[in-house]
C-alpha cells in the first residue's frame, strides 16, 4: 500500500470513526484520573517553622540570664556541636534532646545534635529570646574554623533548669539551626 493510497478519501473515512474512538476514550480516561485519581483526603500542607521551640507555659517567672546558663551554653557549643569532648556534651545534655541516643552512639558522634565547626577560640555572641526561672532559650551566632568552608550561623539554643536550689542545673533541651547550614561531610 503507498502513501497516497492510505491517505486517500476511502481509508480516511474507514479509519476515521476509530481514530476518533480512540482520542474521545483518551480523553475519557484524563478526565476521570484527574478528578478522580487522587484519593487522598483535602488537606492544607503543614509549614515547617524556622525557630525556637515552641513551649507551651513559661516555666517560672521572667528572669535574667545568668552566667552559668551562659557557660553552660558555651561549653555545650564546644563540646557536642563541635565534636569534641563528648562526654561533657553528654552530661551538659536534657533527654529531651538526647532522643533515644545511647551514650556509646553519642562517644561516636551519633546525635541529634547538629554538629558545626565551630572556631574553639572564639566566644559566641548570645541574644535571649525569651528567659525564666527555670527556662532559658537564646539565639547564638557561631563562626566557623578557618577554612571550613562553612560561613557564620545562627542557631537556638534552650536550657531547661533541673533540680532544686542547690541541686540546680542547667541542661540544653533544644538545638537546632536558624536555616540549614550547609556542613561538609566530614566536619573536623
Amino acid at each position: 500500500m503507498s502513501a497516497q493510497t492510505f491517505w486517500s478519501r476511502r481509508t480516511l473515512y474507514r479509519w476515521a470513526p476509530y481514530v476518533a474512538g480512540s482520542v474521545l476514550a483518551v480523553g475519557v480516561v484524563a478526565f476521570l484520573v484527574a478528578f478522580y485519581g487522587n484519593t487522598a483526603p483535602d488537606s492544607t500542607p503543614e509549614i515547617q517553622r524556622t525557630g525556637p521551640a515552641i513551649v507551651d507555659e513559661p516555666t517560672g517567672k521572667k528572669a535574667p540570664v545568668s552566667r552559668g546558663v551562659q557557660a553552660v551554653a558555651a561549653r555545650f557549643i564546644k563540646t557536642a556541636v563541635a565534636r569534641r569532648n563528648l562526654d561533657v556534651g553528654w552530661k551538659l545534655t536534657h533527654p529531651e534532646l538526647r532522643a533515644g541516643t545511647t551514650y556509646k552512639e553519642w562517644l561516636r558522634g551519633e546525635s541529634t545534635v547538629v554538629p558545626y565547626p565551630v572556631d574553639l577560640g572564639a566566644a559566641p555572641p548570645f541574644r535571649v529570646d525569651e528567659s525564666y526561672e527555670r527556662r532559658v532559650e537564646l539565639e547564638v551566632v557561631l563562626t566557623p574554623r578557618k577554612g571550613s568552608g562553612v560561613k557564620s550561623q545562627i542557631f537556638f539554643i534552650g536550657l531547661k533548669a533541673v533540680g532544686q536550689r542547690k541541686n540546680k542545673r542547667w541542661l540544653v533541651y533544644y538545638w537546632a539551626p536558624r536555616s540549614t547550614p550547609p556542613i561538609p561531610a566530614n566536619p573536623q
